[in-house]
């Protein structure tokens, strides 16, 4: 395996990988989140204009908002952290920046066998496209 490949793994894996600290699931878990704190806010709004409130008291409720503020800059510092050891979009991004040499043409676009000849893809992009369109005439 050449070293682009090797690299571009590590990149795939840092950013969409199955593991917690991918910069994917830190994403994905920072806007559940921020969705499960909006829909806590608008609870207790409407609980307020009721004159209701079966959300708990004051302190809790404080604690709550402390503990989301906390996470979500938490997430942000995890995303932005550039140490060898932390999975983030600045290390993918200084990583990248640091073997720029390996981002050529042939790497990115053909690393998996697809032809690098532009008249070749656009004339089969062209007749799959024409393929298509005849098999929705037909039906």
């Amino acid at each position: 395996m050449n070293e682009f490949a090797k690299l571009r793994k590590i990149w795939i894996d840092m950013l969409f990988g199955a593991h917690p600290s991918s910069v994917r699931n830190q994403v994905i878990a920072a806007s559940r989140d921020a969705t499960f704190f909006g829909t806590f806010v608008e609870l207790r709004r409407t609980s307020n204009d009721a004159g209701v409130t079966a959300l708990g008291n004051a302190h809790l409720i404080e604690m709550f908002k402390l503990g989301y503020v906390v996470r979500q800059a938490t997430a942000v510092r995890r995303l932005v952290d550039s140490r060898k050891d932390v999975t983030s979009i600045r290390r993918v991004v200084c990583s990248m920046s640091g073997n720029r040499r390996l981002l050529t043409r042939k790497n990115v676009v053909g690393y998996d066998g697809t032809p690098l000849d532009e008249r070749q893809a656009r004339d089969d992009y062209e007749s799959a496209a024409n393929d298509d369109e005849t098999s929705e005439a037909t039906n």
